[in-house]
C-alpha cells in the first residue's frame, strides 16, 4: 500500500573465540580437544525500525528492539577427536570425532519478515472476495481495511540452535598403492528455525482420529482476525542425518592417480528451509506449524546414493635449455570429476486450500497411501506417462473431493 518503505539498516555483532590442542598420548595414539564460544547480538535496525507481534494473537505489533531474547549467551561448543594406529605401521588408522556447531540467528533469518511488516511496510490482504472483484475490487477492499496488514512474528524466547556431528572412519593402506577408507557420518540438528509464510490460519482440533478442521470447509475463524498475513519464525525444527561412506584411491603411476567415493545416506527433518519455508521445489511456504511432527520426512535436499570418481595426471614437463620455456610448459596437470547420484524426493499434493485453513498463502494437503503388494513403491521407474502410481494414492478423509 502507499507509504510503505522497504529500506532497512540491519546491524549485528558476532564474536567468537576458541581453544584447541593436540596430545600425542602414545606413539600410535593422538587426541584432539577443543572448545569454541560464539555469541551474536540480536539483529537490530539502525533507525529502530523493527516490528513484530509478541504473541500470535496480538492486535498490534511491538515496535523497537530487541526482536527476541538472545539465545546465544551460553553457546559453548566442545569438540573431541582421536586417531589410532593399532599396528604401529601406518597401514591401518582408526579415527573418530564428535563436536557441537552453533547456528547463529543471523539477519537472513529475520529479513523476510521484517521487510514486509507493518507499520513500516503496509501490505493489505483481502480474502473471501465476491465474484468479479479481482483485481481492482480486491485492492479497494485491502486498502480500506485497517486490520488486514501483514505482520511479522518471531518466537520471543528462542532456544539455542545447534548441530551435533560425529564420525568414525577406518583407513587401510594396501599393497600396490591402494588406499581404502570406510566411515560412518551422522548429525543431529536441534531447534532449527521453522519458517511459515502465513501462520494466521484456522487451527484444527486434535481428536482420536487426528487433527480435524471445522466443517464445512472454510467455515472456521483464523487465529488472529485483527491482522492479515503473519510471517512467522519458530525455533522448533530438527534434523537427522546418517551416512555410510566408502573411498578408494589408487596411485597408478607416479604422475597418475584415480579415486572414487560412494555415499549411502539419509537426511530427515521437519522443514528444510531457513530463509523461507519453500526454498526447495518439494517444499511449501506455509507448513503446518502447530505440530512440527506432521511435517517430518525426507529432507528436500536428501540424496540417497552419491558416487564420485576423480582422476589426475601430472603431465610430463619438457626440458629446454631456455629457462622461460621450462617455466611456462612445466607443472601442468590434467584432471576431472565424474558425479552420479540419485534424485531428490518429491511429494504429490492437493492444492486449493483443501483443509480449509483460510490462510492468505497457498495451502496443500497430501494424499493417503493405499496398502497392498503393488504399492510397496509409489513410482514406475522409466515410465513417462504413468510415473506416479496414482492407483496407490487416495484423497484423505479430512479432504473434500476435488
Amino acid at each position: 500500500l502507499p507509504g510503505s518503505d522497504m529500506g532497512r539498516g540491519f546491524r549485528q555483532t558476532v564474536v567468537g573465540t576458541y581453544v584447541q590442542d593436540d596430545w600425542v598420548l602414545r606413539r600410535n595414539l593422538s587426541l584432539s580437544m577443543g572448545l569454541r564460544y560464539a555469541v551474536a547480538t540480536v539483529p537490530s535496525e539502525v533507525n529502530g525500525e523493527t516490528t513484530a507481534l509478541r504473541n500470535l494473537t496480538d492486535a498490534r505489533p511491538h515496535t523497537g528492539q530487541p526482536l527476541f531474547a538472545n539465545p546465544t549467551i551460553r553457546n559453548f561448543a566442545p569438540r573431541l577427536g582421536f586417531a589410532w594406529d593399532p599396528l604401529h605401521s601406518g597401514f591401518l588408522v582408526v579415527s573418530s570425532g564428535v563436536g557441537i556447531f552453533d547456528v547463529l540467528p543471523l539477519p537472513y533469518e529475520i529479513q523476510s519478515g521484517e521487510l514486509l511488516a507493518a507499520p513500516f511496510y503496509a501490505t493489505g490482504t483481502a480474502t473471501g472476495l465476491p465474484a468479479g472483484s479481482f483485481s481492482t475490487g480486491a485492492y479497494a477492499i485491502a486498502s480500506k481495511s485497517t486490520t488486514g496488514l501483514a505482520q511479522a512474528y518471531f518466537e520471543p524466547n528462542p532456544k539455542r540452535n545447534y548441530v551435533m556431528q560425529w564420525n568414525a572412519t577406518t583407513q587401510w593402506r594396501l599393497p600396490y598403492d591402494f588406499s581404502v577408507k570406510v566411515g560412518y557420518v551422522g548429525s543431529r540438528g536441534v531447534h532449527h528455525i521453522f519458517r511459515v509464510r502465513d501462520a494466521n490460519m484456522v487451527l484444527p482440533t486434535l481428536t482420536s482420529a487426528g487433527y480435524l478442521w471445522p466443517t464445512p470447509r472454510g467455515s472456521g475463524t483464523r487465529l488472529n482476525p485483527s491482522v492479515g498475513t503473519i510471517n512467522a519464525a519458530f525455533w522448533n525444527g530438527d534434523s537427522r542425518y546418517n551416512a555410510f561412506v566408502l573411498q578408494v584411491r589408487k596411485q597408478i603411476h607416479r604422475s597418475v592417480q584415480i579415486g572414487g567415493s560412494y555415499t549411502y545416506g539419509k537426511s530427515t527433518d521437519t522443514s528444510s528451509g531457513s530463509f523461507e519455508g519453500d526454498e526447495y521445489l518439494n517444499a511449501i511456504s506455509s507448513p503446518l506449524w502447530f505440530d512440527t511432527r506432521l511435517n517430518r520426512g525426507q529432507s528436500d535436499y536428501d540424496v540417497t546414493h552419491s558416487m564420485k570418481v576423480t582422476y589426475s595426471w601430472q603431465l610430463p614437463a619438457p626440458r629446454y635449455d631456455f629457462r622461460p620455456a621450462d617455466w611456462v610448459l612445466s607443472g601442468w596437470q590434467l584432471g576431472g570429476v565424474i558425479e552420479v547420484s540419485s534424485g531428490v524426493p518429491f511429494t504429490p499434493s492437493f492444492g486449493g486450500d483443501p483443509l480449509g485453513v483460510n490462510s492468505t498463502d497457498t495451502n496443500v494437503d497430501v494424499p493417503s497411501v493405499v496398502s497392498g503388494p503393488d504399492c510397496a513403491t509409489l513410482v514406475n521407474p522409466g515410465s513417462v506417462g504413468h510415473f506416479i502410481k496414482t492407483e496407490c494414492l487416495q484423497v484423505p478423509r479430512s479432504t473434500p473431493e476435488i
